[in-house]
């Protein structure tokens, strides 16, 4: 629909704990870097860009894509990393029937 207005918002997952054995020296434990979702929204519909990782992280961004008020419809998943898409499942269990997911085609022919 021509001029039709969208905005985002941005949802930032917290530093977890990673569980690799191989340390740097003086560094008791690696963490992963913050982990961020977007929302697209217009007027009632909603697209949110990648799914975080863990199951938790899922359930606390599900809570947030709810409390927005809008009709999610799919949910994009950048790319193939795990950290992008692990929690694909919990928010498509959360959103039954109302979200689809897509990926970007990461190559090319």
């Amino acid at each position: 629909m021509p001029g039709a207005q969208l905005s985002w918002s941005v949802h930032v997952a917290p530093s977890i704990p990673t569980e690799i054995a191989d340390l740097p020296p003086d560094v008791p434990r690696r963490m992963w870097s913050p982990i961020t979702a977007t929302l697209i929204a217009g007027e009632r519909d909603a697209v949110l860009v990648d799914a975080l990782m863990t199951a938790e992280q899922a359930d606390r961004l599900a809570d947030w894509v709810a409390a927005s008020g809008m009709n999610l419809t799919t949910v994009f998943v950048t790319h193939g990393h795990g950290d992008h898409w692990f929690g694909l499942g919990t928010l498509l269990e959360r959103f039954p029937g109302r979200a689809r997911w897509r990926r970007r085609r990461w190559w090319s022919r």
